[in-house]
């Protein structure tokens, strides 16, 4: 029906700024509600069907979402201006990142009142239904930016038509097919861009690589005669994540991801070879520092002389920005104690990120949007701008103190670095970092690759103590035996190993008292979040710190299947000393009369030999000093002991080969730090047997 209107008004021939009232009267058969204002460059719309409004209906003063009076919103967009009409003085074009949609786009569109409406003059070029008619808005409110008598873009993807207008009465903008409406007034390219996503980036600058190798470094070989190591620490940047487009029609899941991108740290690579090798990295999406400080040693070993450390914007949304910090600050620390040339790359989202999270995250959003307190700063899982501005400043002091070089990269200032989240750098991006990294590197002399004197350390909250790690941890033993279950294939896989029956190992664990006390610190600041997809009680959390278990313990055993001989048997686990625990494993069971849980270490149906990480909550136990004294030969001690089966067991192999504790908070959690270790060691761990 709507195409014989359609060609009755000869609608189909003009562009809307040229057609007749009647024509535009039967465009309003449809009234349409913007639902999303963002679709990746497209409008979506709910369409309603309604009957044939009346001239009158025309003219009423369109209404927001909120039912806001037509004259107030007109007073609200254009404060000192004639209510509902705004002319288009030439002015200057700001790059307002802060740019906010719902306040400039309208439902509606412009033409059906001649005495207020004004088509733009040329040059400006409206189009209606032709080829190279803009097919979102971004693309036809960047047309009217690029032209000087332009102020309103009006345009509908249903009917194929931007139209463009110096002035236009908002409050009394007709519906129909689509149609919306964009105040650019004081709009700049990158803004609009970066708003509506309508319109692609700016083709990022094609930039050449830093020419050199390793044989241009100032020290070719710095590990005393072992081949030097170069150490990746960082989440999805460090990993190459490429973000392709954005689409607000899918705010669940909005962002497209393309094939993985040459990182910065593989660019470094590339010069490094063969030379330098690359250690296991601690790298991943959403990955966090404090694994990564807790188990140092095992992602940059002793030879380490050149590492990255990339975990900005990744932090700041657990809520305990001392921890993360200080998390930092010892992996600094212990790197520049290696004698490596650590560069702390410091990735910024743009503001864009943050306001589109704070339109379609709910609870996050809800405090984003209030202009009175920033509460989203104190909530769990939220994050904004401002918070990683803070924790950047915070970094950089941890890197003067620590030797370290900074490298930022910030998305407000540079877009054409990063891909369509704003979040994620592009390829020019990462070629960017490793040449800044490189020039640098470059020019150092073998003085920087000396160990440097140990600074105060930093309080992490959690320990890692992996194969050869664990020696320093181990107090009374009898009958565990410590191996290297790789020598015969000429690889380290230490463990330690009871074949006996009879066996006990007890491992001596210093809790983290001082760190406890700086989480409960932090939890004092946290909101109460009792909806939303974030809901968070820091309250329990606190209780849990002081009156219960408030340290975790995590112990990695080796299982194995009935082909693998002598055969696994039961593990016999319990806590003595200044501990007592609570085995948190699926199916852990209790022996009668005993403090054991018992795990059986005969779990797989394949030929490989992996570890099983068993969990256990811990708390303070008084009275255990003794105990403590004896395993440890010191009263404060953890002491988790370790046993196989007597006599009576018809399997007794047990073996060790990890030990990780710390607070029993978002270290320890289901998606935790401690889940992310277990993750990236799984395959240094196994064992083909």
């Amino acid at each position: 029906m709507f195409g014989d209107a359609e060609r009755d008004c000869a609608c189909s021939a003009q562009p809307m700024a040229n057609r007749s009232a009647a024509c535009l009267l039967l465009l309003g058969m449809q009234i349409v509600f913007l639902t999303s204002l963002e679709a990746g460059g497209e409008l979506e719309a709910r369409t309603s069907r309604q009957s044939l409004p009346s001239r009158t209906a025309h003219n009423r003063s369109l209404k927001k979402a909120e039912d806001e009076p037509a004259e107030a919103i007109a007073l609200r967009n254009d404060k000192g201006a004639v209510a509902g009409l705004r002319a288009s003085p030439r002015r200057e074009r700001s790059d307002d990142r802060q740019f906010n949609v719902s306040e400039r786009l309208w439902s509606g569109y412009c033409g059906t009142h001649t005495e207020t409406d004004t088509a733009a003059a040329p040059p400006c070029k409206s189009s209606f239904q032709q080829p190279d008619t803009p097919t979102t808005m971004g693309s036809c409110a960047l047309g009217c930016l690029h032209c000087d008598n332009c102020r309103y873009a009006t345009f509908s993807q249903k009917m194929s038509d931007c139209s463009l207008y110096s002035a236009c009465n908002l409050s009394r903008l007709a519906q129909g097919h689509g149609y919306s409406t964009l105040d650019t007034a004081n709009l700049g390219a990158g803004a609009l861009v970066a708003a509506l996503g309508g319109v692609p980036p700016p083709p990022p600058p094609s930039f050449p690589r830093e020419p050199g190798s390793w044989s241009d470094a100032a020290c070719a070989e710095p590990a005393n005669g072992s081949r030097p190591v170069f150490a990746v620490f960082g989440g999805s940047n460090s990993a190459g994540t490429n973000s392709l487009q954005y689409n607000m029609r899918s705010p669940k899941n909005p962002i497209t991801y393309g094939r993985r991108l040459s990182s910065f740290a593989d660019e470094l690579m590339l010069r490094l070879q063969p030379t330098f090798r690359l250690s296991g990295r601690y790298v991943g999406g959403g990955m966090g520092p404090t694994a990564a400080a807790a188990c140092v040693s095992r992602f940059a070993p002793a030879e380490t002389r050149l590492a990255t450390v990339e975990f900005l914007p990744n932090i700041g949304y657990v809520k305990d920005d001392t921890g993360e910090l200080e998390s930092i600050g010892e992996l600094l620390r212990v790197l520049r104690a290696r004698g490596a040339a650590t560069y702390v790359v410091d990735v910024i989202s743009g503001s864009i990120r943050y306001e589109r999270e704070a339109r379609f995250q709910g609870w996050c959003g809800k405090y984003n949007a209030s202009a009175a307190v920033d509460e989203s700063v104190r909530l769990y899982g939220c994050n904004t701008r401002q918070q990683i501005l803070h924790l950047h400043t915070e970094i950089a002091k941890l890197a003067r103190i620590h030797g370290a070089e900074l490298v930022t990269v910030d998305a407000d200032e540079s877009p054409h670095l990063f891909g369509a989240d704003y979040f994620h750098m592009n390829a020019a991006g990462h070629r960017h970092v490793a040449n800044e990294i490189w020039r640098h590197y470059k020019r150092l002399p073998c003085t920087a690759f000396r160990p440097a004197s140990h600074q105060g350390r930093h309080t992490v909250g959690m320990e890692c103590a992996i194969a050869e790690d664990m020696d320093q941890h181990v107090g009374h033993s009898a009958g565990f035996a410590r191996v290297n279950l790789g020598g015969d294939r000429g690889v380290s896989k230490i463990g330690y190993d009871a074949q006996a029956p009879g066996a006990s190992l007890d491992f001596c664990v210093q809790l983290p008292r001082q760190a406890a006390q700086g989480a409960l610190a932090e939890l004092d600041r946290v909101t109460v979040q009792t909806q939303g997809a974030n809901r968070h009680n820091p309250r329990m959390q606190q209780q849990q710190m002081l009156h219960g278990d408030a340290y975790a313990l995590s112990l990695g055993v080796q299982t194995s299947h009935y082909r693998n001989r002598p055969l696994h048997g039961r593990a016999f686990v319990s806590c003595h000393g200044a501990c007592a625990c609570t085995c948190l494993w699926a199916h852990a069971k209790s022996v009668s009369g005993e403090e054991d849980c018992i795990f059986d270490t005969i779990q797989n149906a394949s030929a490989v030999t992996v570890v099983k990480w068993l969990r256990l909550a811990a708390r303070e136990r008084a009275g255990g000093k003794q105990a403590s004294e004896r395993a440890c030969g010191a009263d404060d001690r953890c002491v988790l002991r370790v046993r196989n089966g007597g006599e009576g067991e018809a399997r007794h192999r047990v073996v060790v080969r990890a030990l990780m504790w710390g607070l029993n908070d978002w270290r320890f959690g289901d998606t935790s730090q401690h889940q992310q270790v277990a993750s990236l060691v799984g395959a240094d761990l196994r064992v083909r047997m």
